[in-house]
Formats: structure tokens, sequence, C-alpha cells
């Protein structure tokens, strides 16, 4: 993977685009380079609405996708997939770290 490390603003626009391409209605970035505390060794962590997307081998090209343009490891979650596991082990260390650090990507 690359050992590149995108601007906020670069990331924001590539998932602009991302977005559109897969009409995902709602995008939202957090994780380190929310934080802009990302290193070249940094996945990109996002959280998709996935309404759209029927499947899991959509949804993994979806990610595939993001991962080729990119050059980084994705790490591509549902909201959908978030409200159904309400008894994920990690589930409220996660959604306090997401609520606190997430970025939403006007489409």
């Amino acid at each position: 993977m690359a050992e590149t490390v995108y601007t906020k603003s670069e990331l924001i626009a590539v998932l602009r685009d991302f977005s559109r391409e897969f009409q995902i209605p709602a995008v939202y970035l957090f994780g380190s380079y929310a934080r802009d505390e990302a290193t070249p060794e940094s996945d990109v962590d996002i959280v998709i609405d996935s309404r759209n997307i029927h499947g899991l081998l959509k949804f993994e090209r979806a990610r595939q996708y993001l991962s080729s343009r990119l050059g980084k490891l994705i790490d591509m979650i549902s909201m959908q997939a978030i409200e159904d596991e309400k008894d994920f082990p990690y589930r409220k260390s996660f959604m306090l770290s997401y609520l606190k650090d997430r970025v939403k990507i006007d489409v």
C-alpha cells in the first residue's frame, strides 16, 4: 500500500467522488485522518449509509474501488451494521470514538 499521507481536503474530494460513483447518500470519515493525525501507515476509516449497496459483493467492490483509488487500506463499516449489532462487545467504545472524531462528507 502507498505511503502517501493525504490532506483531509484531498481525502474528502475522493470520498465525494466515491459516494457519487456508488450512490452512497452519507459518508463519514473518522479515525486518524479525521483527527489530522494520519501517518504513512494509516488506513482510511469510514462509515457509510449502505442502503443502496445490495449484497456483500457490491459492498466489497466499493471498498476495493476506494482502496485502489487511494492506495490505502480501507476500514469501511455500514451504518446499518452498527445499528444491527447492538450486542457487539466493543460497540460502546467504537461509538464514542466515531461520534467524537467523525467528519461528514457533503455529497
